[in-house]
Formats: structure tokens, C-alpha cells, sequence
């Protein structure tokens, strides 16, 4: 059987105090930013981006606390 490899779903961190935070490789940014946009889900990312033991870089996504996460939720996994 062929297709599509399915990716694993993107961990979502929540804080106590509210907001969020998640991250994803930076080749997926636009993507990423244009669903949160659509939705008008409040965030800001981090610039900073992060590459470890060679693997592709990543950005960090922040989540504001008036984001609704399981919006959010729902959202990452439409994008897995």
C-alpha cells in the first residue's frame, strides 16, 4: 500500500496562567500562519530559530490567553 506518510500530531504546551505555545519547522511557518490568521487566533512567534543534532530548524509558536486552545488543537491536528 501507497500514499501519504501521515505526520505525528504537533504537541500542543498549555500554562496554568493561560496561552500556549507549540512548535513546528520553520518550512511550515506560512502555512501555519496563514490557518492561525484565517482564524483569528492571537499569537506572536518567537524569531529565534532552532536547529538540534541536525535535524531541520524549528520555530517556536506563542499563543496568547485569549487564544482558544481547543480551536488551536483542532486546527494542529487538520495540519498533521
Amino acid at each position: 500500500m501507497t500514499g501519504p506518510i501521515p505526520q505525528p500530531p504537533i504537541p500542543l504546551y498549555t500554562s496554568d496562567r493561560g496561552g500556549g505555545m507549540f512548535q513546528i519547522p520553520s518550512s511550515r511557518l506560512e502555512e501555519v500562519h496563514s490557518v492561525l490568521d484565517h482564524h483569528g487566533v492571537p499569537y506572536w512567534d518567537s524569531p529565534i530559530e532552532l536547529t538540534l543534532d541536525g535535524r531541520p530548524p524549528i520555530r517556536t509558536i506563542h499563543l496568547s490567553v485569549k487564544a482558544d486552545l481547543k480551536l488551536v488543537r483542532t486546527l494542529l491536528d487538520s495540519l498533521a
